[in-house]
């Protein structure tokens, strides 16, 4: 059951996302932040909006870490990002 929950809120999270449409793309990176409080990686952004691509998604998390929106934790391929809770 809970194998099926998960599947559906990853599937009406995705939905919401290609409904936003209007968003700009680092919008639309933006509120991936805004709807979990789970790390990111780029792997999982670009598999969340694969009309993306992986310098835009760069270009918006150097530009959410500059104004500390969001954390950068681990290195390398362990890279991930997390919403700064302290904004809030």
């Amino acid at each position: 059951m809970e194998v099926i929950l998960n599947a559906y809120k990853e599937f009406s999270a995705r939905v919401e996302l290609m409904q936003n449409r209007s968003l700009s793309k680092p919008e639309r990176i933006r509120k991936l932040f805004d709807s979990t409080l789970q790390k990111l990686s780029k792997r999982m952004i670009l598999e969340k909006c694969p009309d993306i691509s992986i310098s835009t998604v760069e270009i918006t998390l150097a530009a959410l870490l500059k104004e500390r929106y969001i954390i950068k934790t681990g290195a390398g391929k362990n890279t991930a990002y997390i919403r700064n809770t302290d904004q809030l």
